[in-house]
């Protein structure tokens, strides 16, 4: 399943952009990157920010002038690979240009989707089915953030920025679904939680790849083993220390952390 994923988003990068991707499947492009869909998606918004292949910029020669070259592919290949590169600022503000754009849209679409959740109701006995108020209940809103950021060790071999409201709040689907049930399905939950946690270490925020592009840091902190041995737990909360020995666990607090997210907000909504 993992290696026909990374075949399929691989081939993206290399056919030709305008002629090749779908609407569903392209939200963006200019000269340097594309914007696609995230085919396993990890939030209600999640977007990839991959630079296109092959990929150009402008070197400023010693007498002045502009010379194109092409970025050998193998430095696109992971952020390892970005930071390693001479070319690190320049690709990564490319990623970053790109991610605003994404960004802006995305926060006109967040608020359209405030607006009405402003109506918003959750049940105390199921606080995943959230439902829109009818007359007389109690209504509840909600406020989303936009993270982008990469994976220390990337799903696939061509470095993709992730965009979107990743792990603001846990409770997707999967999380609660029947194949809970089965331990394969929770050892890949657990890793999933965990690669996009924002204090494990696994994710590296957009803008720390740039500070340490900026400081000429040509390689992340730690070693390969490091990194794959963050996502063998412990399952740690999002807001504090605290840390679940089992996924049924973490999912019963991320439940009431959402429940008291929403209604805090829905207060201050409604001043």
């Amino acid at each position: 399943m993992r290696s026909s994923k990374l075949r399929a988003q691989k081939r993206y990068v290399v056919i030709v952009i305008q002629s090749a991707l779908p609407e569903q499947v392209l939200i963006d492009a200019d000269e340097h990157t594309y914007t696609i869909y995230d085919g396993y998606p990890k939030a209600q918004f999640h977007f990839l920010v991959l630079p296109r292949l092959p990929f150009y910029c402008d070197e400023v020669l010693e007498n002045g002038k502009r010379k194109r070259i092409q970025i050998p592919t193998r430095e696109l290949d992971s952020i390892s690979s970005v930071l390693a590169s001479r070319h690190a600022s320049f690709i990564l503000e490319c990623l970053q240009r790109a991610s605003d754009r994404v960004r802006g849209r995305l926060t006109q679409l967040v608020a359209r989707i405030r607006k009405g959740m402003r109506q918003l109701v959750i049940p105390p006995e199921h606080p995943l089915d959230c439902d829109y108020a009818q007359d007389g209940e109690a209504a509840q809103g909600v406020e989303w953030d936009i993270r982008c950021g990469f994976h220390s060790i990337p799903s696939m071999r061509h470095v993709h920025l992730h965009v979107g409201r990743i792990l603001t709040q846990v409770v997707s689907g999967e999380l609660v679904s029947e194949r809970m049930k089965h331990k394969k399905v929770r050892a890949w939950l657990m890793q999933h939680y965990l690669s996009f946690h924002p204090r494990v270490g696994y994710w590296l925020p957009l803008a720390e790849a740039q500070k340490m592009a900026s400081e000429g840091v040509r390689t992340l902190p730690h070693p390969r083993s490091y990194y794959e041995n963050l996502l063998k737990g412990p399952l740690l909360d999002l807001d504090t220390e605290q840390t679940f020995k089992t996924f049924p666990l973490l999912k019963k607090h991320l439940e009431q952390r959402w429940v008291r997210t929403v209604e805090a907000q829905a207060q201050e909504l409604h001043k």
